[in-house]
Formats: C-alpha cells, structure tokens, sequence
C-alpha cells in the first residue's frame, strides 16, 4: 500500500454533490471513501451518480470507493470508520463532517480524535446559492485517550464466555496460545504470579474505565463485564489492535 496519500472520508446524503466534491478538488484528494446508505432507492443514490460524473470530469486521478454501511446506526458507521483508518494507516487522513447524518459526522469527528485524523466542514452560501460551497474550514480534534489493545482483548475474553468468569478460569484463558497475555509460570514459581499478572490488567479495566466489577465469594473471586465495557467492545473492538495507539 502506499503511503502519504491524501485519503479523505465523506458520506454522501442528501447535500448538494458540490459539498462532497469541493473539498475533494481543493484539497488535491488522491482517494476519496464515499460512506452512503445502504439502500440504493434513495435521493442519495442519485447524488452519489453525480459526484462521480463530477470527479470523473474534474480530477480523474482521484479514486473513489463507495462504501455502504447503515448512516442511522452510530455503530455501523463508526465500524466502517475504524475500518477505513486501519486499511489507511500511513496515510493522510480527512474526514468530510458535514455530509450525510448526523451519526456519521459524530463518528467521523470521534475517528478523527482517536485515531489522528483531519476533519473539515464544508459551508454553503445559504444566502444566495445553497448549492455553492463557500470554503472548506478545518475542525479542531482534540485527542482522546483509547484502552490499550491488551486491555480491550481480557474484555473480549469475558464477554466471549458470558460476561462474567472466576479469575481462575480468566487466568487459564488468557494463558491459551491464542492470547499469551499471562505467561505459563515453571511449577516452582510462586502460585501468586499468575494472579499478580491478572491484577495488572483487572485494576485499570475496573478503576480507570469501568468496563469490568469483580466481586469476591468467600475463597471464589469472580470478574464481570458491565454495560460500559459491552459499549467500549462495540466501539473499539480488537480492530482498534491494528490501529495506532497514541
């Protein structure tokens, strides 16, 4: 893959196909991911025809791949953002807000955040022409701190065997080839290594995000994954391993 593109980002509604395209051409966009619905009967579709006849006559060279994904779902749309970004990565990265729902602007805008990218918004001369972009303003995206990929995979450990394990059986799973996050110890280790490692991750995922609540009954200690942690599995997922950690 090369590197260095000039990658942009923009959902295609039902704004003027202007509002996609000027950007695209000012900023010298070398590919352009077109997020639009996964119905092809909407108005979008025909917005969708004329900004590829748009870029097809005024820049050739930039590439255009449409994406479909469900713009009404937060999730869907922030999962083909983490996607693109991943597939991107090395690359310039700028993501078009002011296109499409409201749901694909916040989850381009939380991409953007997470994962160091450029978002703009392209303003209309409401004025005198809707139709005409203005100009293109850079957004400012403060960045936001992601959990650890280790962390995020002990969370899938426990939501992939019902939500709630004893740290035993935690332990052992997180010792399988698969994962190799608690090492096997030689038997004349102490018995309480294991569990030293366990706490390493159990303590941030409880006290600092709340994605987890352990609870202890007599001798059996048991680790819980709570709604939150639910949430950050859908938002992050283990694709966020393949994705830079700032």
């Amino acid at each position: 893959m090369e590197q260095n593109l000039r990658i942009h980002i923009t959902a295609v509604g039902f704004d003027p196909p202007q509002r996609v395209t000027k950007p695209l051409i000012d900023l010298r966009a070398d590919k352009a991911h077109l997020i639009t619905h996964e119905d092809d009967s909407t108005k979008a579709t025909k917005v969708l025809n004329d900004v590829r006849s748009i870029m097809s006559k005024k820049m050739p060279s930039c590439q255009l791949e449409v994406v479909k994904a469900n713009i009404w779902n937060l999730e869907s749309c922030f999962k083909e953002y983490r996607r693109i970004f991943s597939e991107e990565h090395g690359n310039h990265l700028y993501v078009n807000v002011s296109t499409g729902s409201r749901f694909v602007s916040i989850a381009g805008m939380l991409a953007c955040m997470l994962w160091d990218g450029t978002p703009y918004y392209a303003k209309l001369d409401y004025v005198n022409n809707p139709d005409r972009v203005t100009e293109t303003v850079f957004l400012p995206a403060y960045r936001i701190r992601q959990p650890d990929n280790e962390l995020m995979a002990v969370l899938e450990v426990l939501f992939n065997n019902g939500g709630k394990m004893s740290k035993k059986m935690l332990i052992s799973a997180l010792q399988s080839p698969d994962k190799r996050l608690i090492p096997i110890y030689p038997e004349d280790s102490s018995k309480t290594a294991p569990h030293s490692k366990l706490r390493a991750y159990l303590e941030p995922l409880e006290r600092e995000w709340g994605f987890v609540l352990t609870k202890s009954k007599g001798r059996r200690s048991e680790v819980a994954i709570t709604e939150r942690g639910k949430e950050a599995l859908q938002i992050f997922g283990l694709t966020s391993a393949s994705l830079p950690m700032k």
